[in-house]
């Protein structure tokens, strides 16, 4: 594939085994093959990290093949793309979150992709706009992110869009899909996810600003929302915290927290509903109640 300034696209990481990642040619069961693919990336992370890239690339080559998209599209993805490849080159030059870290957006990617999966089972086809969108938001969502949370709203988020911009105008991004980003990224901020999820009620599933909010909102906290990897998310957030010195914040790890969260958990997506997210934590919540 000839990929627009692809001079700037590293050839040289390693490259992933797919068929460990996103498997969907064998199985339909979308909660085993979101729950297989998460753990092949904390394989990775723990021993050899294939790279944030890598995620990408496999992801996109799942859910988006590129025959035949839109230069606009193209452009979109490649601007992802390099953003990824910035997030690695800057692995021991600044300080590295211990869960606003590279893993969480490989798991946000992986999860953004699980959902626009079953979607596209659903109703056979995906918007490639606002797909190459979500992909470009999800990588861009937690960049350079310093641990902590907001002191006033959209604090983070707004910052972020800050440390973007020079990126996305060196890779001429449109001024409306700026727009869409800017509002996807501010509307990442926990403070303002439940609002996300209201304005959606009673709509049916479209891909617009309102729907794709909410499945990056989704895609965000899904992995956090598993039984079998989210109890140790909880604890890579608390550890965070901690180091930032946000002690009130920290019980996220306690039992107690971790149902806090899992009760304040919104997913309204018909595909949430398909890959029957619900199902686990309301298990994980009668657990931790007993």
């Amino acid at each position: 594939m000839n990929w627009p300034n692809s001079e700037k696209i590293n050839p040289m990481t390693q490259v992933i085994d797919r068929s460990k990642y996103l498997n969907v040619s064998t199985n339909s069961d979308w909660n085993e093959i979101l729950n297989n693919s998460l753990g092949f990336l904390r394989e990775s992370w723990h021993s050899h990290w294939i790279g944030l890239d890598q995620v990408l690339e496999a992801s996109i080559d799942k859910v988006l093949p590129v025959n035949h998209l839109s230069k606009n599209v193209l452009n979109l993805l490649n601007c992802a793309r390099e953003i990824s490849l910035k997030i690695e080159k800057k692995v021991g030059l600044t300080w590295e979150p211990s869960y606003h870290n590279r893993l969480h957006f490989a798991d946000v990617i992986t999860s953004l992709s699980i959902l626009l999966l079953i979607e596209k089972e659903r109703s056979e086809r995906l918007d490639e706009y606002w797909t190459a969108l979500l992909f470009l938001s999800a990588v861009c969502h937690d960049y350079m992110h310093p641990g902590g949370i907001n002191n006033s709203t959209m604090e983070i988020e707004n910052l972020t869009i800050s440390y973007l911009k020079d990126t996305w105008n060196e890779w001429s991004v449109d001024e409306k899909s700026q727009l869409n980003m800017i509002y996807l990224i501010q509307n990442t901020a926990p403070e303002v996810v439940n609002q996300n999820h209201r304005l959606v009620e009673n709509l049916e599933f479209k891909f617009d600003k309102l729907w794709a909010t909410v499945i990056l909102n989704e895609a965000d906290i899904l992995a956090s929302c598993t039984s079998k990897y989210g109890a140790d998310l909880s604890t890579q957030l608390a550890k965070e915290w901690r180091i930032k010195g946000i002690q009130k914040q920290a019980d996220v790890a306690t039992p107690q927290g971790r149902r806090s969260f899992l009760e304040s958990a919104r997913f309204s997506s018909t595909a949430s509903q398909k890959l029957k997210i619900y199902n686990e934590i309301h298990k994980e919540i009668a657990l931790l109640c007993v």
